[in-house]
């Protein structure tokens, strides 16, 4: 992952500098962090186009856009990647269940608890 570094002036003449390491990949999908979120939503707030933010701070103009589309009907920018992955088989009801299973036999080997709890459980788990 290359790492750059911009300049940001507040205007012509200003020598305001600030440094941030912004994650540029082509071609590859990458989570912003909140402070890149932050700065793309403060860009624009502050009057420039998506264009011109895209240009400034290094993301595509659909970045932009979307981050500050997310931010101006939620007012909070926050990364979906929590939705991605594999959703849980067991269920916060079967955790507590599992949980009861476990400590009333705490010798009991992976296969029982996997047994006993498949068999009266509406929802099944198995180990490969």
């Amino acid at each position: 992952m290359a790492v750059a570094s911009m300049h940001l002036g507040c205007g012509p003449g200003q020598d305001n500098l600030l440094t941030s390491k912004l994650n540029v990949t082509m071609g590859k999908k990458v989570d912003l962090s909140h402070f890149e979120r932050g700065m793309v939503v403060g860009a624009r707030r502050a009057g420039l186009s998506n264009s011109q933010s895209a240009q400034l701070l290094g993301f595509s103009r659909t970045t932009i856009s979307g981050v500050y589309k997310e931010w101006c009907e939620k007012r909070k920018t926050s990364s979906m990647r929590q939705s991605c992955g594999r959703k849980c088989l067991v269920d916060a009801r079967g955790q507590r269940r599992m949980g009861r299973l476990i400590q009333a036999d705490r010798k009991a080997t992976l296969t029982e608890i996997t047994t006993r709890y498949n068999r009266d459980g509406r929802v099944r788990i198995w180990r490969k």
